[in-house]
């Protein structure tokens, strides 16, 4: 089994952290803060490495593009603003939206973006010209959280109302809705082969739905206050989601089932991003910090056994459980129990 265990925090000058990311190749961790900047972090030497600033106001969301060539952020500005990771410059601004932009989501071609705002409205943009070619309307709610699935056919939106639309992109066209939470919905995350979506809500719960049919799959239950955010593992066995109550829990996605719980922020926690070899998860808070939380497979030692055989081949004979003297026969039977790991009586 795999052990969570906390490994490094990472400090700077920064305000409360609303979004952490992982790049594609694990290299480094992007983050978007209260305090109006994006962040780049080696997660190796725990040190910051860029600041992108120019929103003016809180990141809301963070995204890396599958390439890892682009940073796309969302924030209480209005805006969507694309980042090149290299050269650490702002690109392009996306205007459009007529309220905060609560959340950005790449398409998996790198293309384009999808956003989410409190206007109500999903838009989709052309990143290389900042054009807005596509807007879903149909909530009639406040978009809190947009994701956009690995096989670039569909996009996923969390509503205040605490329901999921999922959308086919090309068209803008709504595919179906998926209900289940008792109040308003805070994150959703396509898995990645596209066949699930995890959802995390102001009821204090995760869910787990199957895109095909929209069937609840699970429902995750254990957190004390609002889930605030989910992510994937690689294999999509699992999920991890933090929330307010200050903790982090990993959660088995067939049955729903809490498989470990991390604590150690000092205040609520707005963020996790699992990285996709698995290994590690970042979490960002309130706190200030970004913490690395590593996972440790640990196997169980075998215990050693010790056995005076001959003595237990004595007493099998004599309460009459040996029918030959064949010392070889006897022999492998007690090898085989041991093998097998079951107690043996003489």
């Amino acid at each position: 089994m795999v052990q969570w265990r906390y490994n490094s925090c990472l400090r700077g000058d920064i305000g409360s952290v609303c979004s952490v990311c992982w790049s594609w190749d694990g290299k480094f961790i992007v983050s978007g803060s209260a305090d109006e900047t994006v962040r780049l972090w080696d997660p190796n030497t725990y040190q910051e490495v860029a600041c992108f600033r120019g929103h003016s106001g809180i990141v809301n969301c963070v995204s890396w593009s599958a390439d890892g060539r682009f940073i796309a952020s969302s924030s209480d500005d209005r805006s969507i603003r694309i980042w090149d990771a290299n050269s650490r410059n702002q690109i392009s601004c996306l205007l459009g939206h007529t309220d905060c932009v609560k959340s950005v989501s790449w398409s998996a071609d790198g293309r384009l973006v999808v956003s989410g705002s409190n206007d109500e409205t999903l838009r989709v943009w052309e990143v290389s010209n900042g054009r807005e070619i596509l807007r879903l309307q149909g909530t009639n709610n406040k978009v809190t959280s947009v994701s956009w699935s690995g096989d670039g056919k569909m996009i996923a939106s969390g509503s205040e109302d605490g329901t999921i639309r999922i959308w086919e992109a090309s068209s803008g066209s709504e595919m179906t809705c998926l209900e289940g939470h008792t109040h308003s919905v805070t994150c959703v995350s396509f898995s990645a082969d596209s066949k699930m979506i995890a959802s995390g809500s102001h009821d204090n719960t995760v869910r787990i739905w199957e895109v095909q049919g929209g069937r609840q799959m699970s429902c995750c239950e254990g957190h004390t206050h609002v889930v605030t955010s989910v992510s994937w593992s690689g294999d999509a066995r699992m999920i991890a989601s933090s929330s307010w109550d200050k903790t982090l829990r990993i959660w088995e996605v067939v049955t729903g089932k809490r498989i470990w719980y991390l604590r150690g922020h000092a205040s609520g926690v707005s963020c996790v991003s699992w990285s996709w070899n698995g290994r590690v998860i970042a979490s960002g808070s309130w706190d200030r910090t970004i913490k690395i939380w590593q996972g440790i497979l640990w196997v169980r030692s075998p215990k050693r056994v010790s056995i005076n055989w001959r003595e237990w081949l004595s007493k099998k004979r004599r309460r009459g459980r040996a029918g030959s003297d064949n010392e070889d026969g006897d022999a492998e039977e007690m090898k085989g129990q041991l093998q097998s790991g079951k107690r043996m009586r003489a």
